[in-house]
């Protein structure tokens, strides 16, 4: 004889098996707490492991934005590379940039946060 639910109904397999399962305690939530917090540190980890290998650049909200004079001396750099200008052109336009190439500015020192 099949087993019955709360209003005398014969329940099938599988909603006998559940009935079974749920009256022996159900699902303990601390598994299902400790399973996502496992996912999280998977994740973290993966991310971090990334970052440190460089196969991840920085995040969005830690980019500095370059400045005009970066991004001029990066074109400038560009061109005299793959041979647009001499390297007398190169020196006149790079000293027009405050910029002696090879030697790169010191870092602007940032206002101590209080």
């Amino acid at each position: 004889m099949p087993p019955h639910g709360p209003d005398g109904a014969a329940l099938t397999d599988a909603a006998a098996q559940h009935a079974q399962w749920a009256a022996h305690g159900g699902p303990n939530p601390i598994f299902g707490g400790l399973m996502f917090l496992l996912f999280l540190l998977l994740v973290a980890g993966t991310l971090v492991y990334l970052r440190r290998t460089g196969q991840l650049g920085a995040l969005p909200w830690a980019r500095r934005p370059t400045s005009p004079e970066h991004e001029a001396r990066e074109i400038l750099a560009t061109r005299f590379a793959t041979g647009d200008l001499s390297s007398d052109e190169f020196l006149e336009r790079a000293s027009v940039l405050n910029w002696t190439p090879g030697v790169e500015p010191l870092p602007v020192p940032r206002g101590r946060k209080r």
